[in-house]
C-alpha cells in the first residue's frame, strides 16, 4: 500500500511496504494507461515506507528518508532517466534517528529534516548530504516546511504551553518568531501533528494541524502574516 508520494516531472514516486520489505515505486502520469513500477530500491534499504521529497528547482532528484530506524537513513537518487539511480545513501546524518519530516529549500540544494533526535532541526547540502546549518528548537522535532520566500518553519511535539513552531529565515541563527498552538486550540496538553505544517503558496500564511492527547479530533490553526518582511 502506498503511503508517501513525491512528484518529479510527469512521474509520481511513492513509498510502500513495511518490516524491511519496503521500497519505492513510480506511476507515470503522461502515458495511457499509466505505467506502474515497483521495487525501485532494494528491500532492506528502508524499514517502512520512506518519506520522500522533490523540488522543481532540481528536476530529476529524489530524496527519501526512513521513518522507522534508529539511527535514521537518507537516500539521494537520480530519477532523470527511466530508472532510479542511488547517488548518496547516508546512515545517521547529523546523528539523526527516525525521520518525521523532510523539506527542501526553494533552490532544491538544501535538505531540512525533523527527526526523533537530535533535539534541533539540522540541514544538509545536496547531493552529498554534508551537514550544514543547525536551527535551534527543542525536544522531539516532528515537522518542517519551507516557503517560497525562504522562511523555514520548524515544528516540535510540544505538549506544554510552550512554542510548537519556530520560524526562521534560512541560514539564521535564531528564530524571528515562535508560535504556540495552545491559545488557538484551547488545549494545554495538545501538540503539533507530525508533518503538520505547510505554507500558503504565496508564503505569507502558515497552516498547522493540532491534536489533543485525550480526544480523537484535530484542529487547523492558521497563522497570518507568518513571513518575515523584508528589512529596510
Amino acid at each position: 500500500m502506498p503511503f508517501h508520494v513525491a512528484l518529479s516531472g510527469q512521474t509520481l514516486f511513492f513509498g510502500y511496504g513495511e518490516d524491511w520489505e519496503a521500497s519505492i515505486g513510480s506511476l507515470t502520469l503522461n502515458t495511457t494507461p499509466p505505467r506502474v513500477r515497483l521495487g525501485l530500491v532494494p528491500e532492506g534499504d528502508f524499514n517502512g515506507a520512506p518519506l520522500m521529497v522533490t523540488s522543481p528547482a532540481v528536476p530529476g532528484r529524489l530524496v527519501a528518508g526512513d521513518q522507522r530506524t534508529t539511527p535514521g537513513d537518507i537516500g539521494v537518487y537520480d530519477v532523470s532517466g527511466t530508472g532510479l539511480v542511488e547517488r548518496t545513501f547516508v546512515r545517521e546524518p547529523g546523528g539523526s534517528s527516525s525521520f518525521n519530516d523532510l523539506a527542501l529549500s526553494p533552490d532544491g540544494k538544501t535538505l531540512l529534516t525533523a527527526s526523533g533526535a537530535p533535539y534541533h532541526h539540522p540541514s544538509f547540502r545536496l547531493p552529498d548530504m554534508k551537514e550544514g546549518h543547525t536551527y535551534p528548537s527543542t525536544t522531539y522535532p516532528n515537522a518542517v516546511a519551507v516557503s517560497p520566500r525562504g522562511d523555514f518553519a520548524a515544528g516540535v511535539n510540544s505538549t506544554e504551553p510552550e512554542p510548537d513552531i519556530f520560524l526562521y529565515r534560512l541560514g539564521a541563527a535564531s528564530p524571528y518568531r515562535t508560535v504556540t498552538l495552545a491559545p488557538a486550540t484551547g488545549y494545554n496538553n495538545g501538540g503539533l501533528r507530525p508533518r503538520g505544517i505547510a505554507w500558503s503558496p504565496d508564503g505569507t500564511r502558515l497552516f498547522a494541524i493540532s491534536e489533543h492527547n485525550d480526544e480523537d479530533h484535530l484542529r487547523l490553526v492558521v497563522v497570518p502574516s507568518a513571513h518575515k518582511p523584508a528589512s529596510g
